[in-house]
């Protein structure tokens, strides 16, 4: 009896455990740009690690379906040059990185009571740069001489809205 109640308290534990770790995926900060978080000091501080942080971003606050190859170098198969992702919460997520002149990131947001300032606060809070800086309708957030760096556009289509940004 001892051993079973063991095992079944033993059981107990690790389910708690997985529901606290399911908890704290679905955790969204108190803070936010509407439906969308606000990145955490530790997550912003570490930003210089990331592969992208776009998709480090959604990939911690949201949750991240399968990725799918679209297309690999021409001369090295196991070499992804293009991939996709789509978010349960309604985010699609493009990379796109096959030519020389730099990489390419679409993502479309269809989220309840998003508005564009949400938008534009969350590329400053993530994008922060202070050699660019955003054009009259806000739609575009780009270096404030031409120069090369990272260009990001933002529009709105029907019910979502479309950032691409390439850097180059």
């Amino acid at each position: 009896m001892k051993q079973e109640l063991k095992y079944l308290l033993l059981g107990c534990t690790i389910c708690i455990s997985c529901v606290l770790q399911s908890c704290l995926k679905d955790k969204k900060t108190s803070n936010s740009f509407g439906p969308l978080p606000i990145a955490s000091p530790s997550f912003l501080d570490e930003k210089e690690q990331f592969e992208e942080i776009g998709f480090d971003y959604l990939d911690e606050y949201f949750h991240v379906g399968e990725r799918v190859i679209l297309k690999s170098y021409d001369d090295c198969d196991s070499c992804i040059c293009s991939w996709e992702a789509e978010f349960e919460e309604g985010i699609f997520y493009k990379y796109f990185d096959c030519d020389e002149a730099g990489y390419e990131i679409n993502i479309n947001f269809e989220l309840e009571d998003l508005t564009k300032q949400n938008m534009v606060d969350l590329i400053n809070h993530l994008f922060e740069d202070p050699n660019n800086s955003w054009n009259s309708d806000t739609t575009r957030f780009e270096p404030k001489n031409a120069d090369a760096g990272c260009y990001y556009e933002l529009n709105k289509k029907g019910k979502f809205f479309h950032l691409k940004y390439y850097c180059g």
